[in-house]
């Protein structure tokens, strides 16, 4: 038998054992881990022997002590819920989260919880919540007064962060199969954007582009550069080359002869692979037109540029021969005709005084 001094010191010491106390739980650790620390509190366990009673469990939570949860490294918090369902809140309290850095050693923030009745208090940490990282489904929970089940309570939340884990790796998989049944796109990748140099004129003054045409990509610049003489870039259509078609206009940019750098420059985006059809409008109209000249350009004309091209000359031929027909002077009239036969050219000019009304007719002119 034990003897009655010894009983009355474990009682003693289940009393002190029932003072209110603060049982302070560390959330993670300077290492970040997902733990509680310690992962639960138990009940105070009393056994009486022929010698002496002797304590096996000194960590209890009884009715007015504290819970104070130290958040440590990384994002935690401390979430109330049951044990048949460790990872969902119960509606009790929630710490919310405490992100504390790597280099923090002390002044940690903490969360308290007042424990008002001996039944089990089950905590999760719900960072990363129903995904397959879940802090609660690698183990992160903890309990007060657990008895004996506080393994099966943690079991059950290793479990549900197994289910997660394989959700998220057939989810994984699906998205796999799912983009290695789409259809191949086996055309070329897309090219970066280039930019092409067109001279426009050069140092001897002569009314061409150069290069003449190019092909480009969408996105792709035509950085038109202008030398000497006075020159434009003016968009036309493959109909009508020498007429603007109310597209993009660089203006004229005269250029000194004696200039050799610093040249003046028009950009022009490609916005699609449809031809841009260009030509310079100096002296528009008149046999000297440049267009007339044939100073055309073509970005992506295809098999077209010297069709193109030609319609252009053909503008040129006309506006010559309709200055050739007719002249006019200040104050008389001089009427020209060029007559060409078997190889030589004859020129016949003929001056008129000024009409006034009533008008007559200019006299036919007849070859001698």
């Amino acid at each position: 038998m034990f003897s009655k001094t010894s009983f009355v010191a474990a009682l003693a010491l289940a009393a002190s054992a029932s003072a209110a106390m603060q049982h302070t739980i560390i959330v993670g650790d300077v290492n970040g881990d997902t733990v509680y620390t310690p992962p639960y509190l138990v009940s105070l366990v009393l056994r009486l022997d022929a010698t002496q009673p002797y304590l096996l469990e000194a960590q209890d939570a009884d009715v007015g002590d504290q819970l104070i949860f130290e958040f440590q490294q990384k994002n935690h918090s401390a979430v109330q819920s049951t044990f048949d369902n460790p990872c969902t809140s119960n509606g009790g309290f929630n710490s919310g989260f405490f992100p504390v850095s790597a280099a923090q050693t002390d002044n940690f923030p903490t969360f308290t919880v007042p424990v008002k009745d001996k039944n089990p208090i089950w905590v999760y940490c719900a960072q990363n919540a129903n995904l397959p990282t879940s802090h609660c489904g690698m183990g992160m929970v903890f309990a007060a007064n657990p008895g004996f089940v506080f393994d099966a309570f943690r079991a059950k939340a290793l479990a549900i962060g197994a289910k997660l884990k394989a959700e998220g790796l057939a989810s994984s998989i699906r998205a796999s199969a799912t983009a290695s049944l789409k259809p191949i796109n086996i055309a070329a990748p897309s090219a970066l954007p280039v930019t092409h140099t067109i001279i426009v004129g050069d140092a001897n003054g002569d009314t061409i582009y150069t290069p003449p045409f190019l092909d480009a990509n969408v996105g792709d610049q035509l950085i038109f550069e202008f030398q000497q003489k006075n020159h434009s870039a003016v968009q036309s259509t493959f109909d009508n080359p020498c007429t603007s078609n109310g597209g993009f206009n660089s203006g004229f940019h005269p250029v000194p002869v004696g200039q050799t750098s610093e040249f003046p420059q028009f950009a022009v985006t490609v916005k699609d692979k449809n031809p841009i059809w260009v030509y310079c409008a100096q002296n528009a109209g008149l046999p000297t037109s440049h267009c007339g000249m044939g100073m055309v350009f073509g970005a992506n004309p295809g098999n077209k540029f010297d069709a193109f091209k030609q319609k252009a000359l053909a503008i040129g031929a006309q506006l010559k021969a309709q200055a050739s027909a007719t002249s006019t002077t200040t104050g008389d009239v001089t009427v020209t005709r060029t007559i060409t036969s078997e190889g030589s050219t004859m020129t016949q000019y003929k001056t008129f005084q000024p009409l006034q009304p009533p008008f007559q007719s200019i006299p036919t002119l007849s070859a001698h």
